[in-house]
Parts: structure tokens; sequence; C-alpha cells
């Protein structure tokens, strides 16, 4: 009996082993099921109602997500995240937890649960005042913001709030009533007439004009004995109440041409007396020039 049950036993064994295997318990050919993770889109600045663009493993069909969203997806899949350069009035600025990133674009595998998030900032602005002198107002200014874009222009003085870092152009008119353009001060940079300003802090521009002073040669005599030295005022006038004048002139006439003779005056004009020696002026017609 002891041996019938023994062997009993031993049958009970193998049968159950048999059942095992043929159930497939402990099997090393079975594959596991796929692992899923979850991909999640935020934005700051704002935190939500952002739009990006997403392209899944380098296909050219892209979907959109509005931030906060949410894909669920199989390990190892790979997302190209876009994020639109402005979110309401605030830029783009960068991306985090992606992959990696490259300007507005996240790169994302996804190996795990992962979020990102678009960040966006509110941009700086100045203000750029343009003035201008003699006239202190009136002067129309164009606005040209690089490299083709015409921008709202103005009359002096006015003042165009701007992002940091924007680039503007101003042309200035040659003329302002009787005066001239002279110069630009306080640009980035002035080439003649034309003022570039890259705008990284609160600036002013100013326009400068002048007044073309009169200059009048004496004497005026049609007849001038050329074997005798001749004394040759010559007056530059400026604008009535205008600075005194200062600096030097000099004479030419044909192959003559004077010493550099400085200016002497008093508010808005200055003369100076050139003598030209005897015999200096060629006999005939000559045109004396300051």
């Amino acid at each position: 009996m002891a041996r019938v049950r023994v062997g009993l036993a031993i049958a009970t064994a193998c049968a159950c082993g048999v059942l095992m295997a043929g159930c497939g318990s402990g099997s090393g050919n079975s594959t596991p099921p796929p692992t899923d993770y979850t991909l999640t889109i935020d934005s700051s600045n704002p935190t939500s109602g952002v739009v990006v663009g997403m392209t899944e493993n380098g296909s050219t069909v892209s979907q959109q997500e509005t931030t906060p969203a949410t894909v669920t997806m199989v390990s190892g899949t790979t997302f190209v995240l876009t994020a639109p350069s402005t979110a309401g009035s605030n830029t783009f600025s960068s991306w985090t937890g992606c992959t990696s990133a490259s300007g507005m674009n996240c790169s994302v595998t996804l190996d795990g649960n992962t979020t990102v998030t678009a960040n966006y900032v509110t941009p700086t602005n100045y203000v750029l005042t343009v003035d201008s002198v003699n006239p202190s107002s009136g002067v129309a200014i164009s606005v040209l913001y690089p490299p083709s874009t015409n921008g709202p222009g103005g009359t002096t003085p006015f003042t165009s709030t701007n992002a940091a870092g924007t680039m503007l152009q101003l042309t200035a008119p040659l003329t302002a009533g009787s005066n001239n353009f002279t110069s630009w001060t306080g640009c980035t940079s002035a080439v003649s007439n034309v003022c570039s300003v890259t705008l990284n802090a609160n600036m002013t521009v100013t326009v400068n004009y002048a007044a073309t002073p009169t200059v009048t040669v004496a004497p005026a005599s049609p007849s001038i004995n050329t074997e005798q030295s001749l004394a040759v005022t010559v007056t530059v006038a400026g604008p009535s109440g205008g600075p005194t004048l200062t600096g030097s002139v000099t004479l030419t006439s044909g192959t003559y041409t004077s010493a550099a003779t400085t200016l002497a005056g008093s508010s808005g004009s200055g003369t100076a007396t050139i003598t030209i020696p005897a015999g200096s002026l060629a006999v005939g017609s000559n045109t004396l020039t300051a």
C-alpha cells in the first residue's frame, strides 16, 4: 500500500507538472504589454489658452493642443511641439521639461510621465522722445521699422513707445522753415538726416537745424586798382538775436586765396577784415568769394 501511495503521489506530481506546462505558466517566450505614459503640456503667463502645434514621430501631419493639455501614448513615442511666438500681449521666452529645445520647438521622447511648459514674458516697453532745435517744434519726422515697415511718424516734439530691442529709423527733412538740417544727437547711429535707434532704454533724440548766415563782402565796386592793396570787410549775419557767430573766413578769387581771418562780432553776426596785397588779383573781372 505504501508503494501504491507513493506511486500515486509520483503520478499526481507528474500530472501536475504536465498541466502547468500545458497552461504556459512560467514560459519565457511571452511579450509584456506596452507601457503607456502621459505627456502634460502646460504654459505660463498665461497658464491656459496657448495653442501648441504637435507632430508625432516625425510625421508631417500636425495636430493642435490648447494648454493645459494631456496626451497618453506608448513608451518611446517622440513628439515635436511648437509654441506660438506670442500669447496675447506676451512674448515667448523658453520651453522647460523638454528632452531638447530649440527656439519655439520642444522635442520630447516619452520614456516616463512628462510635463513640458511653454513660458511667456510680458515685454518691457521703452519710450523714444523725438525733439527738434531751431525750431523747437513742428518738424515732421517719418519713422521706419527696418527693413521695410513704415511706422507712425510724428511732428516734434512727440513720443513713440515700443518693446525693448525695437529698431527704428527716423528721417528728418533737410529744411525746417528757412533753416537747414545740421545733425542728429542721441541716436544709436546717424548718417546724414537719418537717425537709427535700438530701443534698450528710454531715449531722447534731437534733430538740429541752423539758419544759413548771410555773407556780404565790401567794397563791391566794379572797378578796383589791382596795383594797390585792398582792405575787404566780410560780414557774416545770422538770425536776429541768434548766438554770436564764431569761426574764420577766407577770400578766394581765381588763383588767389587769403589767409583765414577770425570773425569778431556780437549777437547774431560777425565780421572780419582781410587785406589783399597789391598785385594779388588778376587784371580784369574778379569775383571775391568768402
